[in-house]
């Protein structure tokens, strides 16, 4: 799946605004877990509104979460019926929807995108560009993943020989399935890119 060079771009800078936030107005930030509390309020800080969030009990295959939008406010959905890494990692993309998306980004046909999203992913090459609805989702995932996996814990895991990915998993408090798409190879190729490109959050310089 082909994704739009300059969206991702700014997609990261985007993460690399909120992480700096993050750690510059959370007391005694633990910066190997992030607070999914702490983040909705570094988000209602920068981008205004309130959100909220609550567990429901829905039956679904594939679908963990929702964004429901409205003046002044957002509302997460988590399905209740998930693990906690799961309920974590859902919240934390949910709320990347609100600082990333673009009232065009927004879809209503979850079961195409969801049916695009199984392509593998690409900045450089030929082709189609993915339609912005399921760039949407994708660059909320891979934003997600960022906030909770950061860059530099990568590099760091990958320098040291870290390889327990349940162990990273349950440092981070993420889906160990993200842990392995985060040090996956391809995506790798990706994220050094943009962050070549963006620039390292300011506390790292």
């Amino acid at each position: 799946m082909l994704l739009d060079q300059v969206k991702a771009e700014t997609v990261f800078r985007k993460v690399k605004h909120v992480r700096e936030e993050y750690r510059a107005y959370t007391l005694a930030p633990n910066l190997n877990v992030l607070s999914i509390e702490d983040l909705f309020k570094i988000v209602e800080r920068m981008y205004g509104g309130k959100i909220e969030r609550f567990g429901v009990p829905f039956p679904a295959s594939y679908t963990r979460g929702m964004l429901l939008r409205y003046f002044g406010r957002s509302i997460i959905y988590v399905r209740h019926q998930l693990d906690d890494d799961w309920k974590r990692f859902t919240a934390v993309k949910e709320t990347c929807h609100i600082f990333l998306d673009e009232e065009e980004d927004w879809s209503t046909d979850g079961v195409q995108t969801i049916a695009e999203l199984q392509n593998d992913l690409s900045l450089n090459g030929h082709g189609q560009i993915a339609k912005k609805t399921t760039q949407s989702e994708i660059f909320a995932e891979l934003a997600a993943m960022e906030l909770m996996y950061p860059h530099e814990c990568r590099k760091s895991d990958l320098e040291n020989g870290e390889v327990s990915l349940t162990k990273i998993a349950i440092q981070h408090g993420m889906p160990l399935a993200m842990v392995e798409r985060a040090l996956s190879k391809s995506y790798r190729a990706i994220s050094d890119s943009l962050w070549e490109t963006v620039g390292p959050p300011s506390f790292l310089v």
